[in-house]
């Protein structure tokens, strides 16, 4: 039988692994709308989507998926500014 700690640390460990492959694929389809990410959201919480949460906890894994994603396009924008600044900096002479 497996301890506390050998279960906990599996959970988290798939938790981590599902989490990270949904966020990019769900990222992946909203293309950087993040406007769609929040209405999709939305849906999820109010429940109008065509597919209906079977649980709670289908739910709120759903509006977590989508927040993650949301985190994803957001540092990915972050970075592109961040990009973007850095080549527009006037350069400096040393």
């Amino acid at each position: 039988m497996a301890t506390d700690t050998e279960i906990a640390e599996l959970a988290v460990t798939l938790a981590e692994d599902f989490l990270r492959n949904s966020r990019l694929q769900i990222a992946a389809l909203a293309d950087g709308d993040s406007a769609a990410l929040t209405s999709a959201a939305e849906k999820v919480r109010l429940q109008e989507t065509p597919v209906r949460p079977s649980s709670h906890s289908v739910e709120h894994l759903a509006f977590s998926l989508i927040t993650a994603a949301h985190e994803e396009v957001r540092q990915r924008y972050a970075a592109e500014v961040k990009e973007t600044l850095a080549k527009q900096a006037p350069r400096r002479r040393g």
